[in-house]
């Protein structure tokens, strides 16, 4: 048994030696999430105005057309427990936080990150922002075992052999690789986001998610912090589709919310007629036009908190 034993890892000391190795030089390669990680590190006590959330945030919002000291700290799919998470990382960082702003969605009380298709997303945070995440998988804390090996190849080749960068945010946050140049079919797009929202949403998220937004506003209220809360802009071919009792919930659930916290205010956008179609990048994401245009329109409205 013991030469067996001897023998086994002599044969699989090769591909051990071989994954951890990768795993290092993966998480070597500069990304996102390492970025904000760096920045929130170095400037969180300075941020007068913080965004959070998912990619409606994160393609919709530029700091560079907001006030000074804006941080955009939102990603993709990025669910309201990671929000949470990142907020109460920096507990006691916050000195200058007068401002957050927090996009509410068709998906965001129906998805979470970790029972999601983007699930493997997880892994991000406990690596790049060492945030813990409860019932998580092994894979939710390597960058070799969240991929076929053939992604990992691919991404090792893109940046140590072609020099090729995975960062898409600019240094403030902002997602800048939804240009107007490669503006995607409309309807298309739409019919293909729905039907992943919806494979992805699920009621039993609703509770959990609510608890997680409710545990954002106590804390504001405590730190005396104002909140934006607000419904993305998104193309008609998208909201004509959407389960009109999901969105009528969302929107109920968020509407209340004034009313019991001093602090917040909300903001329904999502068919403000000052955004058009060619705002878009896709049916529910905007290109760096409507962005800049969200971008503005938010920051007025901060300014009337």
């Amino acid at each position: 048994m013991k030469r067996f034993t001897g023998k086994l890892i002599l044969f699989l000391s090769p591909f051990l030696l071989l994954g951890t190795c990768a795993e290092l030089l993966v998480r070597h390669i500069p990304n996102d999430y390492k970025l904000k990680r760096n920045y929130l590190d170095s400037n969180s006590r300075n941020i007068t105005t913080l965004i959070l959330g998912s990619s409606h945030a994160y393609y919709g919002l530029d700091p560079a057309y907001m006030s000074p000291s804006t941080f955009n700290a939102s990603s993709i799919n990025q669910s309201l427990n990671f929000d949470l998470a990142i907020l109460k990382r920096y507990d006691g960082r916050w000195s200058s936080l007068k401002y957050i702003v927090l996009p509410i969605d068709y998906t965001s009380f129906f998805v979470r990150l970790q029972n999601s298709a983007e699930q493997w997303r997880v892994k991000n945070y406990n690596i790049y922002y060492n945030i813990s995440t409860y019932n998580s998988h092994i894979e939710d804390h390597s960058e070799v075992l969240s991929f076929k090996w053939g992604t990992t190849s691919y991404r090792l080749k893109h940046y140590y052999v072609q020099h090729k960068s995975d960062i898409t945010s600019t240094p403030l946050g902002w997602g800048s690789d939804y240009p107007s140049s490669r503006k995607q079919d409309l309807a298309t797009t739409a019919v293909l986001a729905l039907k992943r929202h919806s494979e992805n949403s699920k009621a039993a998220n609703f509770d959990l998610n609510k608890a997680d937004l409710v545990e954002i506003l106590n804390y504001t209220q405590t730190h005396h912090i104002k909140v934006l809360l607000y419904t993305s802009p998104v193309t008609g071919n998208y909201s004509s589709l959407v389960n009109p009792v999901q969105m009528d919930t969302t929107l109920q659930t968020v509407g209340a919310l004034p009313k019991q916290y001093n602090n917040v205010v909300y903001y329904n956008l999502l068919s403000d007629l000052s955004f058009e179609s060619a705002d878009f990048y896709d049916a529910d994401h905007l290109n760096e036009v409507g962005a800049r245009k969200l971008s503005r329109k938010i920051a007025g409205l901060l300014k009337i908190l």
